[in-house]
């Protein structure tokens, strides 16, 4: 970070995120931008959600960032 440049509260990181995030016009488009948005904004190496389906008892991937 740049000299004089005081970091964000992480509250204000989340505002912004989900601001972001119920933009988004589908699962799809919002999962992507958590995962990115998350990825950056905290220490991590990767993320990535997943959804039940109850139907098929399984948790499919939706979106990842940072996997191999």
């Amino acid at each position: 970070m740049p000299s004089g440049r005081t970091p964000k509260p992480m509250i204000v990181t989340l505002r912004q995120i989900m601001r972001q995030v119920s933009a988004a016009t589908t699962l799809d488009d919002a999962a992507a931008i958590l995962v990115r948005q998350a990825s950056q904004a905290v220490p991590i190496d990767g993320c990535a959600i997943f959804l039940k389906n109850a139907a098929q008892d399984a948790y499919p991937l939706v979106a990842a960032q940072g996997l191999s």
